[in-house]
């Protein structure tokens, strides 16, 4: 089914929606608008492109705790996506791919964007973060936090959190790779305090904490 099979000359902004019920057994394409493809759960179908638009109106809404592989070509079980600037879900899951360095920019709650030397994609609803056996490089900014957990990769990552007058708090679990992984908080100009160890649902982590009024 292609989106602008009315109009192919200008190519319209195109809406599809694959319900829980739902089933296609062919493509969906976008082609050249900015197009918003939603797959409830449940919902199925073989491929989705998002045409040839490459700046950053192709987005996917996908259903809550959604798996997702960053790549020329998103997986997200039997469903093929490609040509995808933005993926959307609930408590998601998104991970980098091997073979690639990543870098993580999250700048909202579950929000912000990845991107490596051939993919880049924004996302949001995705509330825990995975690097590959890459180098991944973590930056939390703005308002950017994640409820879930990050967890580094095999290379060489590192975790940098930026504080500004307006933000003065927040939290991040980052759990470190095997290879060499550094922390880093910058904007601090008052005190922040190591805790070797707190347990959180079971699971022991180390904590930077910041306190003060203004960085």
């Amino acid at each position: 089914i292609h989106g602008d099979f009315l109009n192919s000359t200008t190519g319209g902004n195109d809406v599809f929606r694959v319900y829980a019920s739902g089933s296609v057994t062919g493509s969906l394409y976008g082609d050249t608008g900015n197009d918003t493809f939603t797959v409830d759960l449940g919902g199925d179908v073989t491929t989705i492109d998002g045409g040839d638009n490459t700046a950053t109106g192709d987005r996917v809404n996908l259903g809550a705790g959604a798996q997702v592989n960053i790549g020329t070509g998103i997986t997200l079980g039997s469903i093929n996506i490609s040509n995808i600037e933005g993926v959307d879900s609930t408590n998601g899951s998104l991970y980098a791919r091997d073979g690639f360095n990543t870098t993580w920019n999250i700048i909202g709650a579950d929000t912000g964007s990845a991107s490596d030397s051939g993919a880049s994609l924004s996302f949001s609803g995705f509330s825990n973060l995975y690097g590959s056996n890459g180098n991944d490089v973590f930056n939390v900014s703005a308002d950017g936090s994640i409820s879930g957990l990050i967890r580094a990769g095999s290379g060489t990552n590192s975790l940098n959190v930026a504080l500004t007058p307006t933000r003065q708090g927040g939290q991040v679990y980052y759990i470190g790779g095997t290879g060499t992984d550094t922390v880093a908080i910058s904007g601090a100009s008052n005190t922040v305090v190591y805790t070797p160890a707190i347990n959180v649902g079971g699971v022991t982590y180390e904590r930077l904490a910041y306190t003060g009024t203004n960085p």
